[in-house]
């Protein structure tokens, strides 16, 4: 008896490497949201290369040893029952113990909601108030806005950082938890630095609304809230350029659709399975151009840059995005005689000066502000 359930443990031991091994065909799914490691292979580049006996024995260890490393990582990666247990462990522990099976990532809040996790930025800790911006970063971060708004102004093109508040900051009592009022968070530490014309806080008001503004299921802003966003970018350049107009909610018409899928659950494994209000405008003014750009490698060609021409006006925006923005683009196309949207955390003069825009938009969500204390204008 002993015997056979040696053998049997024996085998249900190997049989995931003699799969992986020999790469026997069996259905598995990706269920991760990234690209798994591929099979490696061992590099002699380097032995043959090697121009002594010694060398060629060092290089040798080297080649088997770097291979044992990368088949660590594919094997970990590739593992042939990976997604089956892992599913196993996402039921157990949702259904049986009300847990969430990855909480440094993903929190489980009240009535449906989900946030990110600390994993991303230390957000929850930063929209708390409880981890904030030391004394070097604000200096630096000043260093370095002061640098760039003097090279705009040289420039003459009016810039500008817009900020898009992070969901734990507006519906942190989902979270189970309260942000004391006199508690500075890394935005007011922001804004403490700059004149009160240079930053835009696109989520002002959100916690007043009524209306939800956020999706429960996924990190970023529905597409109302995404309209209130918009909203509170073009009244502030409304003060400086009059001549701009803003989109009303009657503007636009809605739809309802459910959603299976969202970022956040995706994280999970697990289904959305929320409704989700869509808005679209009427009657478009504004034409799609097609790209005047050079497209860097490892991006998407289809987000990278985004390029409109209306007739609305004479002025010209270049905005300096990430994910934040793509709802608002089309509201944004409309009230501007040409727009240009770059999905990048930096700013590149080469780009500025080419484009000759009247207007530079730096947005970005608030988790991310840590960022400006690099060098965010490149050459």
């Amino acid at each position: 008896m002993k015997f056979i359930f040696i053998c049997l443990f024996a085998i249900l031991l190997s049989t995931p490497l003699i799969i992986t091994t020999f790469n026997i065909p069996i259905e598995t799914t990706n269920n991760e949201n990234r690209t798994l490691e591929k099979s490696p292979s061992i590099s002699w580049n380097n032995y043959n290369s090697a121009e002594t006996v010694v060398k060629k024995w060092n290089a040798f260890f080297n080649a088997l040893f770097n291979y044992k490393n990368d088949f660590d990582k594919y094997y970990k990666d590739n593992f042939i029952f990976k997604s089956l247990l892992f599913d196993s462990y996402k039921k157990i522990k949702l259904n049986l113990f009300q847990t969430n099976p990855i909480p440094p990532k993903v929190l489980k809040g009240k009535d449906g909601w989900y946030f990110l996790g600390n994993s991303f930025s230390e957000v929850t800790l930063e929209s708390l108030g409880l981890d904030t911006l030391n004394k070097n970063e604000l200096e630096q971060i000043k260093r370095n806005y002061e640098g760039n708004q003097q090279w705009f102004k040289d420039q003459g093109i009016d810039y500008y950082i817009a900020i898009a508040p992070n969901k734990h900051s507006i519906y942190h009592d989902f979270l189970g938890v309260r942000i004391s009022p006199n508690r500075k968070k890394e935005i007011n530490q922001l804004a403490s630095l700059m004149k009160p014309r240079e930053l835009i806080n696109l989520g002002k008001g959100f916690k007043e609304k009524d209306e939800q503004l956020f999706l429960k299921t996924n990190t970023h802003w529905n597409d109302l809230g995404a309209y209130y966003g918009y909203e509170n970018l073009m009244h502030f350049l409304q003060l400086n350029y009059p001549v701009l107009s803003i989109l009303s909610l009657d503007e636009v018409r809605d739809s309802s659709v459910l959603s299976n899928s969202e970022d956040l659950t995706e994280m999970l494994g697990i289904p959305a399975n929320e409704i989700k209000t869509e808005l679209f405008i009427k009657d478009r003014n504004a034409k799609r151009q097609e790209g005047k750009i050079d497209i860097p490698e490892n991006v998407n060609p289809l987000t990278y840059e985004i390029r409109y021409k209306s007739e609305a006006n004479p002025l010209k925006i270049l905005f300096f995005r990430d994910s934040f923005s793509t709802d608002m683009i089309d509201y944004i196309a409309e009230g501007f005689g040409e727009s240009v949207f770059i999905w990048n955390h930096m700013m590149s003069k080469e780009l500025i000066l080419k484009e000759k825009p009247d207007i530079v938009i730096h947005e970005f969500i608030e988790r991310d502000i840590q960022i400006l204390s690099y060098e965010t204008l490149k050459p």
